[in-house]
């Protein structure tokens, strides 16, 4: 989310994240996406038996530093080509959510294209309890209203069916085995999984407290720096709001400095 829980979205620039960072991250990673996959490992697997595979994909999952360092390992070892394709569609997905969504830039023909790779969040989707997944679901639709009146205290009144996008809880998830799963199971796998990221403070909080733990907002500022990644946000939703044709958009992607960003990171 652009904003959270009331802090100001312009952090201070000493505690952003930067290109740099992430090389400087990944090239001591090998080990902790080891460990993060073993702790994946420790969940049982899934299947989804609905008629609309990837519906409840919509929205970016939350997700610890480690998983977003583990995304942009996949994004950096793409072809060129793809791997600019892909950024432009996180960097869409940022500028217009929640106006729009066309479901996680890494969805693809209703298929996920980073499957071994999806964090914690999308694995346990269908393991969590139907109470608890319920409450979940009521969770983030009471932070969308709290997002759409922190807009309107921007100037910007976004539809209020905004808030309720996010579908019920799915009851069609089936595990492969017969094994059973509990919430307190999920939560000690989900603890394993925190505690990794702690080897990578400072910038594990950073992307927690200053990104919103958004992995598309993280592409963005990284992009098109922090200040500009917000301000490019709100004008863009406003012309969405004001239906106005939408060149900002357009002019963001064009700007976004995808390929030298990721020279560095391709070394």
């Amino acid at each position: 989310m652009l904003l959270r829980k009331g802090r100001p979205a312009l952090m201070a620039m000493d505690a952003l994240i930067h290109p740099a960072d992430l090389h400087r991250a990944l090239q001591n990673a090998g080990a902790v996406f080891t460990e993060l996959q073993a702790c994946y490992g420790l969940l049982a697997e899934t299947d989804c038996d609905c008629c609309n595979p990837g519906t409840c994909c919509r929205f970016l999952p939350e997700m610890i530093f480690a998983e977003a360092l583990q995304w942009v390992d996949v994004i950096r070892r793409l072809p060129p080509t793809r791997r600019v394709a892909t950024i432009r569609r996180f960097i869409e997905f940022y500028a217009t959510c929640p106006l729009h969504s066309g479901g996680c830039p890494f969805l693809e023909a209703r298929r996920c294209s980073v499957y071994p790779q999806r964090p914690f969040a999308c694995r346990a989707y269908g393991l969590w309890s139907v109470q608890t997944g319920r409450c979940r679901t009521q969770e983030n639709r009471e932070s969308r209203n709290t997002l759409i009146r922190q807009w309107k205290h921007y100037g910007v009144e976004l539809p209020q069916e905004k808030a309720q996008v996010e579908m019920d809880y799915c009851a069609e998830v089936r595990r492969r085995s017969s094994e059973v799963v509990s919430d307190e199971g999920l939560m000690e796998v989900l603890a394993k999984v925190y505690e990794l990221d702690r080897s990578f403070w400072p910038l594990s909080d950073s992307f927690e407290n200053h990104y919103h733990s958004d992995f598309s907002f993280l592409l963005a500022g990284l992009l098109l720096g922090h200040r500009k990644a917000v301000l490019g946000k709100f004008a863009v939703i406003k012309d969405l709001v004001r239906k106005q044709p939408n060149g900002r958009l357009e002019a963001i992607l064009s700007h976004a400095r995808v390929e030298l960003m990721f020279v560095d990171l391709c070394a």
